[in-house]
C-alpha cells in the first residue's frame, strides 16, 4: 500500500502542478523513483531519516513478501540483519523476519509524517 499511495501522490502532484515531467517517465523500482520525482521535478525536499524509514519499511515488507520472511533469501539480507541489531522492534529468529506490533506502529506513524510532509510541501490543503 505504501508503494502504491507514493506512486499515487506523485501523480496528483504532477496533475496539480502541471509537471510536463512524469513519474512514468522515471526508471528504477517504483519507491526509488517517486523519491527522484519528488527531489528533481517536483523540488519537494526530502528528510533523509523519514525516506530511510520507508526504504527500510519496503525492504522489510519485501523479506516478507517474497522471500516468506526468509532473511537470508531476501536480497536486502544484509541491511535486514542490521536493523534487526537495532532494537526496532524486527528481529531475526532462526533466520526468519520477525515483525513485533512496536514496529508497526513507528512504521505508520513515520509514513503519514512523510507524507504529511510531501502534501504540505507540495501545497495541498491539510486534511481534516
Amino acid at each position: 500500500m505504501l508503494e502504491d499511495r507514493l506512486l499515487a501522490a506523485c501523480d496528483e502532484i504532477s496533475e496539480r502542478t502541471c509537471l510536463t515531467q512524469k513519474l512514468k517517465d522515471l526508471k528504477g523500482r517504483p519507491i526509488d523513483r517517486a523519491k527522484e520525482f519528488l527531489d528533481k521535478i517536483a523540488m519537494i525536499p526530502q528528510n533523509q531519516q523519514a525516506w530511510q524509514q520507508l526504504k527500510d519499511s519496503q525492504m522489510i515488507r519485501n523479506c516478507i513478501v517474497h522471500t516468506n520472511g526468509y532473511i537470508e533469501a531476501s536480497k536486502d539480507k544484509k541491511h535486514i540483519n542490521e536493523l534487526c541489531k537495532k532494537g526496532l522492534g524486527v528481529s531475526n529468529v532462526g533466520g526468519f523476519l520477525i515483525v513485533e506490533k512496536d514496529y508497526c506502529i513507528r512504521a505508520l506513524e513515520a509514513i503519514t509524517i512523510y507524507f504529511d510532509h510531501v502534501f504540505d510541501s507540495a501545497g495541498f490543503e491539510p486534511s481534516k
